[in-house]
C-alpha cells in the first residue's frame, strides 16, 4: 500500500504543478476556473481514497510532492 500512496502522492504532485504553471499570474475568468475545478476535483479524490480505501493522502505530502517536482524542474532548466 505504500508504494501505491507514494505513486499517488507523485501523480498528485505533478498534476498540481503542472496546473499552477499554466494557470500562474492569469486572471483570465476561465483559467481561474479550471484552476479551481482541479482543487475541488483532488479534495475529492483525496475524501474517496480515505473513505474506499482507508488511504491517507493529505494535502501537505502532495504540497511536498511539488515542491520537490518544482526543484527538480528548476535543475533541469538550469542545465538547458
Amino acid at each position: 500500500m505504500d508504494k501505491v500512496k507514494q505513486y499517488l502522492i507523485e501523480k498528485f504532485g505533478k498534476c498540481q504543478y503542472t496546473i499552477d504553471q499554466v494557470t500562474k499570474g492569469s486572471t483570465n475568468k476561465i483559467v481561474q476556473s479550471l484552476k479551481e475545478f482541479f482543487q475541488a476535483l483532488v479534495g475529492e479524490q483525496l475524501a474517496t481514497l480515505r473513505s474506499q480505501f482507508s488511504l491517507e493522502v493529505t494535502a501537505d505530502e502532495i504540497q511536498e510532492e511539488w515542491n520537490r517536482y518544482d526543484r527538480l524542474q528548476a535543475l533541469v532548466d538550469n542545465k538547458s
